[in-house]
């Protein structure tokens, strides 16, 4: 999975920020899987800046280690694994100060994410779960490969749980949705089925028929 991720981050510090991040869980028990997350690059979008990627940074556990590296780095990005399965994702900038804006976009790839059966293959991203912050605006857009089609209702499906969805739209292989005022601690969760012959060589492959279980589990 190629992710396009953009934060529009305004703090309400008085003291400024130097590190913005968060963490991924890639860990996947139906498999007993952990996929790799590869980060290709973050751009400040408001100045056209590229973070280059500094592959010293490791865990930031403990306050030696945060404050070390914000002193240590400036205008970097960095991906490391957190602890066990997730990673962290993040940028180290010049300071933020109470109600300034800044606006960051990361690409990367979440290796082996699909989840293959004999019957159906199975998206479930879930990128916010028990985030701590409030988002207040969320757009998300889903492109799958060009053989799926979202009104292709035998073998298409979508559940999402996602609070205060303002709009959906399908169309073909995408599909958007957007949301407002997600308080922190909320999850976001897309969960699809769609045609498995649109994939091949899946790492995640079963061959067990899941469809209809996977259906009645959600409750439709």
């Amino acid at each position: 999975m190629a992710v396009s991720e953009t934060w529009e981050v305004q703090t309400n510090s008085e003291e400024g920020y130097r590190n913005l991040y968060r963490t991924i869980n890639t860990y996947d028990s139906a498999f007993d899987y952990l996929s790799k997350i590869t980060l290709l690059g973050v751009v400040n979008k408001d100045t056209g800046e590229n973070y280059p990627i500094e592959k010293s940074i490791e865990r930031m556990n403990s306050d030696n280690l945060y404050s070390y590296y914000v002193e240590t780095y400036n205008n970097v990005s960095y991906i490391c694994q957190s602890s066990g399965a997730l990673y962290e994702i993040g940028v180290i900038i010049s300071p933020i100060h109470k109600g300034d804006t800044v606006t960051l976009t990361f690409s990367y790839i979440i290796e082996d994410f699909i989840r293959g059966y004999k019957d159906t293959a199975e998206f479930w991203w879930k990128p916010y779960f028990s985030f701590s912050m409030h988002i207040k605006e969320l757009e998300i857009k889903v492109v799958m490969p060009t053989e799926i089609n979202f009104y292709d209702i035998d073998n298409s499906f979508v559940w999402l749980q996602i609070d205060n969805i303002s709009n959906q739209k399908f169309e073909n292989n995408e599909f958007i949705v957007k949301a407002n005022n997600i308080k922190p601690t909320s999850s976001v969760e897309i969960h699809s089925l769609v045609s498995v012959d649109a994939f091949s060589e899946l790492s995640k492959n079963s061959s067990e028929a899941k469809k209809e279980f996977i259906i009645s589990n959600e409750g439709q």
